[in-house]
């Protein structure tokens, strides 16, 4: 595994027991982590590639909040504000459409208003 910490590599084992049994106190049977597997979940609640969808560049907005929030608190993962009229959104590179993000995307914050969303 590499260089962990304790703290890491016991992370890592009890994932690996959750993942083997099922999941959170699921036996083997339970359909959840089956059907969505492990993946999901640390995709869900670590992510590693975040979707901004509308972010705005002016952090004023509220639809900068989420940009700016992840950063601060830590999040070092990479984050793809999409803004069809901006190149760069608070010093990231910005993408007109989700289609021109490379890679997979985690997770997506949409902070569009409801008639922009299709």
């Amino acid at each position: 595994m590499g260089r962990v910490s304790r703290k890491g590599r016991r992370a890592h084992e009890d994932a690996q027991q959750r993942e083997a049994s099922g999941g959170w106190g699921r036996g083997p049977q339970t359909p959840f982590l089956q059907d969505w597997g492990i993946g999901f979940v640390r995709e869900l609640l670590a992510p590693r590639s975040i979707a901004l969808i509308g972010a705005s560049g002016d952090p004023a907005r509220l639809t900068a909040r989420a940009q700016i929030y992840l950063r601060k608190h830590g999040f070092t993962g990479a984050l793809h504000p999409v803004n069809p009229r901006a190149p760069e959104v608070l010093g990231e590179r910005a993408y007109a459409s989700v289609e021109d993000i490379p890679g997979e995307i985690d997770f997506a914050y949409i902070l569009l208003n409801t008639e922009h969303v299709e």
